[in-house]
């Protein structure tokens, strides 16, 4: 089906998954990569689809932790070939191999004909949006991401990261020259099918400074959606395409949607496309009968939680406490099998409460945290 806009969520093709999508990409098996999504992909006017990592031919891998992970050009090919004229670079892995592999990204998107959004060489043009006339109407793409590794310590280059007051001066601005605004946003706590209460509010704030949509992708799970002040807000979409090397991570890690907008006259009117990607058998394929009745029950559960603050904040709570012992394993200072030790409850912490109290303090303040930020960025400048 033909859409206005179609919007997807993480896209990543490489070495990082299982292996088994990047043959079908040097063959140019588009049809088979993209599956029963390929003709929407191509016949909308705008498809926009989450880079989940830096398009590059060699480079070297930056500093963090977590993941680093990157594509080869050809799959730029793919993105093209399915109608994909729009990617969103604003995430926690388009820094992976630093400014150089940013700027070779950059260059090769330009080549395939390929407009991104939220992500720049300087502070200014990261935080740009993209805007395009579709009917007659201009529509401005903005695309925002947590402060996960998106920056370099010696460059202005990165992506857009969330600042609230200056997001909401900017949608203000843009109303008066714009007709639509889609918010994109990356973040969240990865396979936790839930927004977290804070970013409900944050979400929500976008509609009230004037966004027509809010869409929301990373955590590798789909989530609920809601219609706030007749507005459409969707927390996560879920892995777009995202091969896994072992069994799934989670849940729904094969189990994602898209979300297609039509252009009316006042409103951008949304369709929920859920698909499985790329499990037992290569391809994307929307869901039917019983799989499609069982995601849109869980849907309905988790809408039903997303507009109960209370139950919300309970899941969340939940997740913390089961997230525990992995989290106190990131401050104390084990590591490798030391840190399995730790978490089976074989060794313990070296924190006093009164130094836990201390650390709880440093995050928690604001002010305390944007000094500790500091702090830290140079102590980590002064390790290398």
């Amino acid at each position: 089906m033909s859409y206005d806009i179609l919007v997807c969520g993480d896209f990543y093709v490489g070495p990082h998954a299982g292996g088994r999508l990047e043959p079908l990409v040097e063959r140019r098996e588009y049809a088979t990569l993209f599956g029963e999504l390929y003709p929407d992909l191509q016949q909308s006017a705008l498809t926009i689809v989450n880079l989940e990592a830096p398009v590059i031919t060699s480079g070297q891998p930056t500093s963090k932790t977590g993941p680093v992970i990157s594509m080869k050009p050809i799959v730029l090919g793919a993105l093209q070939n399915a109608g994909v004229n729009l990617v969103t670079l604003a995430n926690n892995h388009i820094m992976d191999y630093g400014v150089a592999g940013f700027e070779e990204t950059l260059t090769r998107l330009e080549q395939s004909d390929i407009a991104f959004v939220g992500a720049g060489k300087t502070k200014a043009v990261r935080k740009q949006p993209y805007i395009k006339e579709i009917k007659s109407k201009k529509i401005a793409i903005l695309n925002v991401c947590e402060h996960e590794w998106i920056t370099d310590a010696k460059s202005e280059a990165g992506a857009n990261g969330v600042d609230i007051i200056d997001h909401f001066t900017q949608i203000q601005e843009l109303r008066d020259s714009v007709d639509f605004i889609l918010v994109i946003y990356h973040g969240g706590n990865e396979y936790h099918p839930l927004p977290t209460p804070e970013m409900k509010k944050i979400f929500r704030f976008f509609i009230d400074a004037g966004a027509s949509a809010v869409v929301g992708h990373h955590t590798h799970t789909f989530s609920g959606y809601e219609l706030y002040k007749d507005r459409p807000i969707f927390y996560s979409l879920g892995n777009f395409i995202f091969d896994s090397n072992k069994k799934a991570k989670g849940e729904n890690w094969h189990t994602g949607m898209a979300v297609g907008f039509t252009i009316a006259e006042a409103a951008m009117r949304f369709e929920v496309i859920p698909f499985s990607q790329h499990e037992a058998t290569l391809g994307l394929t929307k869901l039917e009968s019983n799989r499609l009745k069982k995601f849109e029950n869980t849907i309905q559960h988790y809408n039903a939680i997303i507009a109960n603050d209370e139950r919300l904040q309970e899941e969340y709570v939940g997740f913390a406490q089961k997230m525990g012992l992995q989290y106190l394993s990131f401050i104390n200072p084990y590591e490798g099998k030391l840190s399995s030790l730790y978490k089976k409850g074989l060794l313990p912490s070296v924190f006093s409460k009164n130094k836990l109290l201390l650390l709880l303090n440093l995050v928690r303040c604001e002010s305390h945290k944007q000094l500790l930020t500091i702090v830290l960025q140079d102590a980590i400048k002064n390790k290398r």
